[in-house]
């Protein structure tokens, strides 16, 4: 991996640490942004050139926070912090790229502490977990109607007890209980959730994340340091059937000494993993019963795993393929590998995180663009097809085929004719 830059913009601390997770965001225009929050602040930094990190703006949350988790939705950031009394913070990200970000709403009527959240984009909830009114279960929300102001669905209880993370896809939750293990609940009544299936391996099971055909599931486990991370066949989860396949870790410096794993997320057959003292490592897990280590980034030089310093979150889910992570202490980190790991944003499909067919989840926002252009990038009312720039700007129309020109050219098998003629433009 290539360090293309790094953000370290923040001066204050909390417990040693000046920054904690980090997220994405990208304008309906295909700008990206890096979200990453300190003790006292969310920032929002565009990475649009990933060699010049600009802060776009920052807010103060409120008491300082050691925690601090935000997640995307829509034209919307959404964040918590489990010290102080913030409850939810919502930002508006619609006036993106000229405009400003505003916040949208900050509501602590339901809870004033969370741990953490999770968007299940598709279809509209958001879960709210590790909070101070309901530290056994998991507060929902729904979206769908008005993002700036969530509509509470349920505060309910569950049998695992308090969830520290959660990854939820159709309806199914796969939460990290601790060290009750990880827990599987069917979230479609969010009243009455129910039991599907549970495991647990005797470490704090901190988070986890589902592979893309749905048949195998990641985790990590924080505590105690040098845990490694483990491989689930969550096929047999009707019959509370859950099966290791494996469990691996390949530390960077010594296979005598033994690496923490934090965040886990999944692209493809790809694993990119925030693992503090190691940085972030890409694992292919193509094959999971032998894990390969095909790719790293170590963000904190100085590894002894002996703790906790190092590499807090990562962020893999930027059309342009760039890789963002969060250190702990010194900042924002901007990467390229020369893996391909990139998001499906323009094939014309509804993926897995997309809100909208190539225009939201971990893709392009959906916000709505002012103004109906053929070279806008977005797909206008008046194009006969979709915008020829839609897909990247930064790639040149080939000679003699003009993306405005009213003819419907090909340039390429992804660029399409607009369809639409652009007087005066």
């Amino acid at each position: 991996m290539t360090l293309l830059s790094n953000w370290n913009g923040n001066n204050i601390s909390r417990s040693g640490n000046f920054y904690n997770d980090c997220w994405g965001f990208v304008d309906g225009k295909g700008n990206e942004y890096a979200i990453i929050g300190s003790p006292e602040k969310i920032h929002f930094v565009d990475i649009s050139d990933p060699t010049t990190p600009i802060l776009k703006n920052e807010f103060i949350g409120g008491s300082a926070s050691l925690w601090r988790d935000m997640k995307t939705y829509d034209c919307y950031t959404y964040a918590v912090a489990d010290e102080g009394q913030e409850g939810l913070l919502i930002f508006d990200m619609s006036a993106l790229p000229n405009g400003p970000i505003t916040k949208a709403n900050q509501d602590n009527s339901g809870f004033y502490q969370a741990h953490n959240l999770y968007i299940d984009v598709p279809n509209a909830r958001l879960y709210v977990i590790g909070s101070n009114t309901r530290n056994n279960g998991l507060i929902i929300y729904d979206l769908s109607k008005d993002p700036a102001n969530p509509t509470l669905l349920a505060s309910v209880p569950l049998p695992g007890g308090y969830i520290h993370d959660l990854f939820v896809k159709d309806h199914i939750g796969y939460c990290s209980s601790g060290y009750n293990g990880l827990y599987i609940y069917d979230f479609e009544n969010p009243a009455a959730p129910q039991y599907k299936a549970s495991i647990s391996s005797g470490g704090y099971n901190h988070s986890c994340w589902l592979t893309e055909d749905g048949t195998k599931l990641i985790y990590a486990e924080e505590v105690p340091t040098g845990l490694p991370m483990r491989i689930l066949d969550i096929t047999g989860m009707e019959e509370d059937n859950l099966e290791e396949i494996s469990s691996f870790q390949d530390p960077l410096i010594s296979t005598n000494s033994k690496v923490t794993y934090h965040n886990p997320y999944i692209v493809d057959q790809y694993a990119v993993v925030s693992s503090y003292e190691d940085g972030v490592v890409i694992f292919d897990i193509s094959n999971p019963e032998a894990p390969d280590r095909v790719g790293h980034y170590d963000t904190y030089s100085n590894s002894t795993y002996s703790g906790y310093n190092g590499c807090w979150g990562v962020y893999p889910y930027f059309p342009s393929g760039t890789i963002i992570a969060s250190d702990g202490i010194t900042g924002l980190y901007v990467l390229s590998t020369s893996l391909s790991i990139t998001t499906d944003c323009g094939n014309g499909q509804l993926d897995a995180f997309e809100q909208g067919v190539d225009r939201g989840g971990f893709c392009k926002s959906n916000c709505a663009n002012t103004g109906n252009k053929c070279t806008d990038y977005d797909r206008d009312g008046f194009s006969a097809a979709i915008d020829c720039d839609d897909y990247n700007p930064l790639v040149p129309t080939a000679v003699g085929s003009l993306c405005n020109d009213g003819n419907s050219d090909t340039t390429n098998d992804k660029i399409q004719a607009d369809g639409c003629t652009c007087a005066g433009e």
